[in-house]
């Protein structure tokens, strides 16, 4: 079982910390305005992406506070069979992604994602305003980014969730999970800004 930031899960060549991300040079990448068919976005908002690793870089640029939305759509709604398979692979890693986003986004921890336990709507409703959520990860990954690090707390609880469905986190940041996450196109999305972000968490 993997229990600690020490674990392939934040460890060695094909795990979080793998060198190929941090060899990327964010100082190598051209100069970006406006992302074609991506959301306008605000002069600090440009300078945190500028000072990402171009593979962060590209998986940050591509959620979208519609894909935020979609997800808090899912658990907001009346129909709550999708999230309450039990036995579903998909149901974990649907609160996995949510639960490792919220410590990331909202800067707190947060109890494993057990199913029988896990309040759908809660988590759904912390990923709104939308926009807000989106920005919010990524100043996070900017600052992890920069040198900063993840306070304590945060980083146990992201690491202990991460290793907790090694499966789900495992691999390069952009590739996909061997699970159905892109079921639900934005909870995909989500799942690969959250894996790149703990790249530039992982210890050093």
């Amino acid at each position: 079982m993997l229990t600690s930031a020490a674990d392939p899960v934040t460890s060695g060549p094909g795990g979080i910390a793998g060198s190929a991300v941090r060899s990327s040079s964010a100082s190598s990448a051209p100069a970006r305005g406006r992302v074609p068919g991506g959301p306008q976005r605000s002069p600090h908002q440009l300078a945190d992406l500028e000072s990402l690793p171009e593979e962060v870089r590209k998986v940050l640029e591509a959620l979208r506070p519609a894909h935020i939305s979609e997800v808090a759509a899912a658990v907001a709604g009346g129909d709550m069979s999708m999230q309450y398979e039990m036995d579903s692979g998909f149901a974990a890693a649907f609160a996995s992604v949510l639960t490792c986003a919220l410590v990331l986004g909202r800067g707190s921890p947060r109890p494993a994602a057990q199913l029988w336990e896990f309040d759908w709507r809660a988590a759904g409703a912390e990923l709104e305003p939308a926009e807000d959520f989106v920005a919010a990860l990524l100043r996070v990954a900017a600052r992890l980014a920069r040198g900063g690090k993840l306070e304590d707390g945060v980083g146990k609880a992201l690491w202990r969730e991460m290793n907790r469905l090694p499966e789900l986190w495992s691999g390069a940041p952009g590739a996909a999970a061997p699970c159905d996450c892109d079921r639900l196109p934005g909870l995909e999305r989500l799942r690969r800004c959250i894996r790149a972000i703990a790249v530039l968490a992982a210890p050093r």
